[in-house]
C-alpha cells in the first residue's frame, strides 16, 4: 500500500549484503563514542499505545414507509448526513406498491454502515405498529439507542448528537427533542402543538415521570425521541399491533411508565422537521370525515387504561391518563 511503504536507499556499488564482523563492530565503537561525546542515550523504545475503548453510542434508525417513493430518499439522506456517523439505518417497507424500496436502496448506496432494509409481503392492517416492531427486532445487538423517522420527515443535522449527548450526560433512559411541522402545501413553519406541555420541562437536568408527569401530555410521537436499546428490551417495550391507528400514544406511556425510576432528558433542541398537509397520512380528513382513522384512537386508549390498572398504577398517573 502507498500510504504505508517505505523510503529505501541502496548501499553503494550495489552492495545489497550485509557488513562484516569488522565493520559492525567499528559501526558500534562509533555509535558509543558519538553518544558519550553527547551525553546522550539512545531512545527506548516506544510503549503500545493502548487500544482505545469502543463508544457505546451506536443508534439504530429505523424509518417505516408505505408508498413513499417520493419522499423517502430526503427522509434517508438526512440521517446519512448526521454529525453523529455512529449509526445504522433499519428502514422497513411495509408492503409498498411503489418504487419506495428501490429509491431506499439507492440512497444508501455507497455508504458502508451496514444498514439494512426489511420487506414486508404485504401491507400490515392499521397503522405502524408492527412495522416498527419488525424495526426494532431488526435492530443490531450493538445498538446503545434506537430512534425513529418517518419516511415523509427529515432530521435535523445535529438531532442525534444533540440526542445522544443529553441521554450520556444525564444517563437518561428517553430523550426527548423539540420539532417542528412543514406545511407541504402552503411551505410554512409551524410550531408543535405541545408547547403547553413542554414548556414547563426542565432543560439541564433528568427528571422522572413522577417529578414532571406533564411529560405523558407531550406529542407521542416516536420521531421526536431516543430510546435506550437496553432500556426498551429490559422493560419488553413494544408498540401495540392491531388494525387500528394512534398506537405512538400507547407507546409513549409504555416507554415512560415502563420502570418507574426511568430517567428523561429534554433538549429543547428541534431534531425533525414533521411533514404534514399530505393525503396519505393517518392524521388527514381527521376533520369528522375519516370516522374510521379517528376510532382507531380508542383502542389504544383502552391499552393504556388496562395497563395502568393492571400494574396497579400509582394516582399521578391515574390523573395525567384522566
Amino acid at each position: 500500500l502507498t500510504q504505508f511503504a517505505l523510503s529505501h536507499k541502496r548501499l553503494p556499488n550495489s552492495q545489497t549484503s550485509l557488513p562484516n564482523k569488522h565493520h559492525m563492530h567499528s559501526y558500534a565503537i562509533l555509535a558509543a563514542v558519538a553518544a558519550a561525546a553527547t551525553q546522550q542515550t539512545l531512545p527506548a523504545a516506544p510503549r503500545a499505545a493502548a487500544p482505545l475503548a469502543p463508544k457505546k453510542d451506536e443508534v439504530c434508525v429505523i424509518i417505516t414507509g408505505f408508498d413513499t417513493e417520493d419522499t423517502v430518499g430526503d427522509a434517508v439522506a438526512s440521517v446519512l448526513e448526521q454529525t453523529h456517523a455512529n449509526l445504522k439505518i433499519v428502514f422497513v417497507d411495509d408492503g409498498s406498491r411503489d418504487a419506495t424500496r428501490c429509491a431506499v436502496e439507492h440512497a444508501l448506496a455507497g455508504d458502508h454502515r451496514d444498514h439494512s432494509v426489511v420487506a414486508l409481503p404485504a401491507s400490515t392492517p392499521g397503522g405502524v405498529g408492527s412495522v416498527a416492531n419488525k424495526g426494532m427486532e431488526a435492530c443490531p445487538a450493538t445498538s446503545n439507542y434506537v430512534a425513529f423517522l418517518d419516511a415523509d420527515d427529515v432530521m435535523a443535522k445535529t438531532a442525534l448528537a444533540q440526542l445522544v449527548e443529553a441521554a450520556q450526560t444525564h444517563d437518561a433512559d428517553v430523550v426527548l427533542g423539540d420539532w417542528f411541522r412543514y406545511d407541504q402545501n402552503t411551505h410554512k413553519q409551524l410550531p408543535p402543538y405541545d408547547l403547553k406541555a413542554t414548556s414547563s420541562l426542565p432543560r439541564d437536568t433528568a427528571f422522572t415521570v413522577e417529578q414532571h408527569p406533564q411529560v405523558l401530555r407531550a406529542s407521542p410521537v416516536p420521531w421526536r425521541k431516543l430510546y435506550g436499546a437496553d432500556y426498551l428490551r429490559k422493560n419488553d417495550v413494544k408498540f401495540p399491533t392491531g388494525d387500528h391507528f394512534f398506537e405512538d400514544n400507547a407507546f409513549h406511556w409504555r416507554a415512560l411508565t415502563a420502570s418507574k425510576d426511568a430517567k428523561v432528558a429534554y433538549t429543547g433542541t428541534p431534531v425533525v422537521a414533521h411533514t404534514v398537509g399530505d393525503s396519505r397520512q393517518t392524521t388527514a380528513g381527521i376533520d369528522g370525515a375519516d370516522a374510521e382513522k379517528l376510532g382507531g384512537y380508542f383502542p389504544n386508549l383502552n391499552a393504556i387504561a388496562s395497563e395502568l390498572l393492571a400494574d396497579k398504577a400509582p394516582s399521578f398517573l391515574l390523573c395525567e391518563f384522566a
